[in-house]
């Protein structure tokens, strides 16, 4: 990409418009020259900024980028946790990310969201997620959407 037109992005991370953020946290959240220009931005009072960044620091993989994939992991938003969710799913091998997944399986009550930390902790082979897995599979309260995925997870934690 051009300088110019990062330059141009850059600008409008703090644009007023709602619409401006998203495109350029989607433009230039991802570039690792631009890092510490959006990291800020987990706090940005907009949703819809927050999950883009979610989804734009999954290609940043270090210190800083899952420090703030983790403060998305506690975001009141469903599809920003969901985006902070599968950004952490690929991150590099981290014993916080590792805990912060861990943490959020049994809090977690939104089925959509319970069903990608159930794939998280599948992905990155997570043992100690064992007993909660267990518990999701045979939760008679669980949705069988989520008894699934946690059937399979458990299969893969464990072998």
């Amino acid at each position: 990409m051009p300088s110019w037109r990062i330059i141009k992005l850059e600008a409008t991370l703090g644009a007023a418009d709602l619409r401006l953020r998203v495109e350029a946290v989607r433009s230039v959240g991802g570039l690792p020259s631009q890092r510490s220009k959006v990291l800020h931005l987990v706090n940005d009072p907009e949703p819809r900024v927050r999950q883009a960044l979610g989804i734009a620091l999954r290609v940043l993989d270090d210190a800083p980028t899952r420090s703030a994939l983790l403060a998305l992991l506690g975001d009141r938003w469903t599809f920003v946790r969901i985006s902070a969710i599968d950004s952490l799913a690929v991150a590099s091998a981290d014993p916080a990310v590792d805990q912060a997944l861990l943490a959020a399986l049994p809090s977690e009550r939104v089925p959509a969201a319970q069903q990608r930390l159930v794939d998280a902790v599948a992905v990155r082979r997570l043992f100690a997620a064992g007993p909660t897995l267990a518990g999701l599979a045979m939760g008679e309260r669980t949705l069988l959407d989520v008894r699934a995925r946690a059937t399979v997870a458990l299969g893969r934690v464990c072998h």
